[in-house]
This record gives structure tokens, sequence and C-alpha cells, in this order.
């Protein structure tokens, strides 16, 4: 029962909630964003675009950085960019743990499906053996 990997995309991108465990997930997240988004982020692809910014602007900073002229002005630029990265971290540890806790939910189902199944099979099983002893032989004796 290895657990299959699950990626922050197949959570995002999980759909039709009555089938797939991964659009559960994503519908807890999306309903119930303050216990699993960071502030400021309001749903999955939210969380996306606000790390796709945070890197532009993480690459805008170290240039500006590189091409300031005073060390106020350096001073500043490296506060700024020590603050985006804190952010961005903050953001992909969110989208990691996003990610971990919908492959409990994948392997969950799973679980959930193979108990089921291992139930019926043993029913099925059972009852076999059942009637192997209990049919009547009528073999012609010798």
């Amino acid at each position: 029962m290895r657990p299959q990997s699950v990626s922050y995309a197949d959570v995002q991108s999980a759909e039709k909630p009555w089938q797939n465990s991964l659009s559960k997930w994503r519908e807890v997240v999306q309903s119930e964003e303050d216990l699993y988004l960071p502030c400021g982020v309001n749903c999955l692809t939210s969380l996306r675009q606000s790390m796709i910014i945070e890197e532009v602007t993480l690459g805008a900073l170290a240039r500006a950085q590189a091409s300031a002229r005073d060390p106020s002005t350096s001073q500043i630029l490296c506060e700024a960019q020590t603050a985006r990265s804190a952010r961005l971290v903050e953001l992909r540890t969110a989208c990691a743990r996003i990610a971990t806790i919908g492959e409990y939910y994948k392997l969950r189902a799973r679980s959930t499906r193979a108990t089921y199944g291992g139930v019926l099979f043993g029913l099925i099983g059972t009852t076999a053996i059942v009637v192997a002893f209990a049919w009547p032989l009528h073999l012609p004796m010798p």
C-alpha cells in the first residue's frame, strides 16, 4: 500500500468531490482558508500566483541592489529582499503542507477501498468454504 506522490497541481486541479478525495481536500482548504492558507491568500490559485509574484519581485530587488549606488539604498533593498524571501518561504511551506495532507487524503481513500474490498472477498471466501462442505457429494460407491 505504498502511497502515490501527490503534487500541489494535483490538489489544485482536483474536481468532482463525490469521486475524488483530493477534491474534498481542496474544498476543505478553500473553505477554511484561515487554517491552511497564508495571510492574504484566499484560494489555491492565488497561492500559486503569490509565489510567482514573490519570485519575480526577488529577482527585481536583486537587480536593483546590484545597481544601487549608495549604501543606504542598498541596505533598504537588502531588507526588502529578506522580507520577500521570508514571505516566499511561508508560501512554499503552505504549498508543501497542502500537498502532504493531500497525499494523506489519497492514501486514506485507497485504504478505505482496500478495507471494504477485503471484507467483501473475505465473505465470498467464507461462503465458498461453507458451500463446499455443505454440498452433498453423490459419488458412486464401488
